[in-house]
């Protein structure tokens, strides 16, 4: 398959996987807003120090930047809607320079990886599930 395939197709990947990042987040927000206790929950996930932070910084360091975290929230969550808008229209160009026969093609190879990985994600599922029942036969025959 030549480069140029691979290329449009990474960039695919690339979009469905910051899509996929913001909808949860999205669904998050949605779902938490309804319930005080879930808010509370959904501040803590949000209000995360930077690597390394946690061991040095004091309980007032620690809430200081969480305030300057909650000053930029917003912005930056702006900012992020304007990149994904921006990248869907550069998408959307660099996809109009393909012929209909390369948009198939790389339809195809897209449905094959997913199929690829639907298979492999299936199949660690399945050692998964193996290993877990190996493990409790291991114990309940450990403990008879």
């Amino acid at each position: 398959m030549p480069r140029s395939h691979w290329f449009f197709l990474s960039v695919q990947v690339f979009c469905l996987l910051v899509i996929s990042l913001v909808s949860p987040v999205d669904a998050q927000e949605s779902a938490t807003s309804d319930k005080p206790e879930a808010a509370a929950e959904q501040e803590d996930a949000v209000h995360r120090l930077p690597s390394h932070y946690s061991e040095v910084v004091t309980e007032a360091q620690r809430k200081t930047i969480y305030e300057i975290q909650d000053r930029y929230r917003d912005e930056l969550r702006e900012m992020e809607l304007q990149m994904l808008a921006l990248i869907k229209k550069r998408n959307a160009e660099i996809e109009n320079v393909l012929s209909a026969e390369q948009k198939e093609l790389i339809r195809k190879v897209a449905a094959e990886s997913k199929a690829q990985r639907d298979r492999l994600k299936g199949l660690r599922e399945q050692i998964e599930a193996e290993r877990r029942k190996a493990e409790a036969s291991k114990s309940g025959a450990a403990g008879n």
